[in-house]
């Protein structure tokens, strides 16, 4: 199947089908339902999105400008101001529905429309993933950006699983790893 669209440039993918596939854009959101793509309409706008997550049953999360967090239940989207002091530049959804989003140093667990700090990092922007009930955080040190890590958020506690030298622009954790 073509997935192409040619007329929409995309910065960041996601999807939990081959025909449910979330791309953000410059300042658009598009759906591909297996057959085509189609712009899609959320609350407050399609500027300044940043990063998009969600999981299996269908529901999406979308980060965008000065803690705006836009999410889509699966069938009604909504959008909420979380902190206007912070932009989520990545997000990760785990398969109970928990919401991390991460900001330069620091990632936050979301709940509603609060948060708070899960871990304060030397890593510099810090980028998410999820593995079912597992979060991951992976990016290159602060202090030296010739070296990148990887670590693992289990039963609230941080567990280096990966250091090495190299840098990491993106990664994608399955079955614990």
């Amino acid at each position: 199947v073509d997935i192409s669209d040619p007329d929409h440039y995309a910065y960041e993918l996601w999807g939990n089908a081959p025909d449910d596939i979330y791309k953000l854009g410059f300042e658009d959101l598009r759906h591909f339902d297996g057959n085509a793509w189609t712009t899609v309409d959320v609350p407050g706008g399609t500027q300044n999105l940043y990063a998009i997550s969600g999981r299996s049953n269908g529901e999406v999360v979308i980060s965008g400008r000065l803690g705006r967090l836009i999410r889509y239940d699966g069938s009604t989207w909504s959008s909420a101001q979380i902190d206007s002091n912070v932009t989520y530049q990545s997000l990760a959804v785990t398969e109970s529905g928990r919401v991390f989003g991460s900001t330069y140093r620091e990632v936050y667990e979301i709940t509603g429309s609060t948060h708070h700090v899960v871990l304060r990092t030397v890593v510099e922007a810090p980028i998410l993933c999820a593995d079912g009930e597992l979060l991951f955080v992976a990016g290159h040190l602060s202090y030296d950006d010739r070296y990148f890590v990887i670590a693992r958020y289990q039963n609230d506690a941080w567990q280096n699983v990966a250091f090495d030298r190299g840098y990491v622009n993106t990664f994608w954790a399955g079955s614990g790893g």
